[in-house]
This record gives structure tokens, sequence and C-alpha cells, in this order.
């Protein structure tokens, strides 16, 4: 969850017992920004270590759901500067995660224009848009969603301003687990100004049941575990 706009030291009670853990980040100044994880409480998610920004602007969980590793985080890039901030964040994740890697951002950009913009232009240049592109493929970063829809069009925030629908929300695993992706898509735009992006991922340390991990409305990434 990008946007999660909780006050640090005054995150709430929330009522969503099917939840048995949340992590926040929150920025220290005012209830702008921030970002939150929900671990639903039938995953057996372990936390090892975190990685919390002061400024609301990422979060990150190493653990073990089950006897997999996993490095789970959310990221809320800025809307402007992008690239410094991105490769940045990214570039601290590596150094810290480990296992596989499971990403939700609220990256404030097109990475691809021509099909993630109604407008099929980005405020952002061409040739930053192409570093963020390398920089993601230098981790081996996939963006799921694109990844199995590579030529379809959908978007996941309005823009009221530029009169535009943009797909500015991602869910990236590493290439080296696409074969744990069982599907992914994208929610309409509901109570928030943005929509959910699902993906569904296969850990093949888990007892032959279904976990299932759901965010209901919101500026949010969620993803089910089988």
């Amino acid at each position: 969850m990008q946007e999660s706009h909780f006050k640090l030291g005054k995150t709430p009670n929330l009522p969503l017992n099917y939840f048995s853990q949340w992590f926040h980040s929150c920025y220290n100044k005012s209830r702008s920004r921030g970002v939150t994880i929900a671990i639903k409480k039938s995953v057996p998610f372990t936390l090892q270590a975190s990685l919390i920004d002061a400024e609301g602007r990422f979060l990150f969980l190493k653990g073990r759901i089950a006897n997999t590793p996993v490095t789970i985080a959310s990221l809320y890039a800025p809307n402007s500067d992008q690239t410094a901030s991105l490769s940045n964040t990214l570039g601290k994740l590596k150094s810290f995660g480990d296992g596989m890697f499971i990403i939700g951002g609220d990256l404030n950009l097109a990475l691809e224009p021509g099909l993630d913009s109604t407008s099929k232009r980005s405020h952002t240049s061409q040739k930053n848009l192409v570093r963020i592109r390398r920089f993601l493929q230098s981790l081996n970063l996939i963006d799921i969603w694109r990844i199995t829809h590579p030529q379809e069009k959908d978007y996941t925030f309005y823009s009221e301003a530029h009169k535009s629908y943009q797909r500015l929300d991602y869910l990236f695993v590493p290439s080296n687990n696409l074969q744990n992706v069982i599907q992914a898509s994208i929610g309409i735009i509901g109570i928030s100004d943005h929509a959910l992006v699902l993906i569904s991922i296969k850990i093949d340390s888990l007892p032959k049941r279904s976990f299932y991990w759901r965010l209901n409305d919101g500026n949010k990434q969620h993803f089910e575990v089988y």
C-alpha cells in the first residue's frame, strides 16, 4: 500500500483482523506519503529484518514464508526526479534483500508511455525513462503485469490535471522467479484514485492449501500466495 497517510507514531489500529502483521513507514512531518505492508494471518510469514525509510518512501521486509526466503518491498516514488530516488532506493534494496523479491510500488511515472498512458506522453524525459528501465533490468526485476500482457493497455490512475489514464503502479519479481507467477491483473479505480495491481505467486515450500492475501481498496498492490 502506498500513500497510506499515517503520521509517525499515530498509525491507526486498523479493524481488519484477517491481517495479523502490519508494517508502516511514515513521514515524520505530516500525513503525506507513507507506505504499508500487511500480512494475512494465514500466510506463515516470519520477519527477520526490516528497513524503514523516515521519509515515508519505502519499506523493506526480509523473512520467510514457510521455508522460502523472501524480501517484500513497498515503494512510493516522488512525482519528480524519480530516476535518482528509484536508483537510491533500489540500490538499498539490493544490499538489504535476500531470497525471492516481491516489490510493489507507485513509481509516479509510466515506464512505457506509448502503452502505459492514454496521452502517450510522460513528464519524465525519455533519457531518464531508459535509465530507470535499464536499472530495473540490471537488478533482473520484471514488470509482471507487462510481461503477462505484452501489448495490452490498462491503467491504474486517472490524472484530472492531464485528463489522461496512466499505469503508475507496478509489481516486480526477479526474472528467475517468473516460473512462480501464476497470473497478474489490474483492478478497477474505485474508492481511491488508484487501482489495485494483483499477482498470484506459487511458494513451493508451502503445504498444499491456498493462502490468500488481499487488500480491497485504495492505492494498493497485493499478491496471493499458493
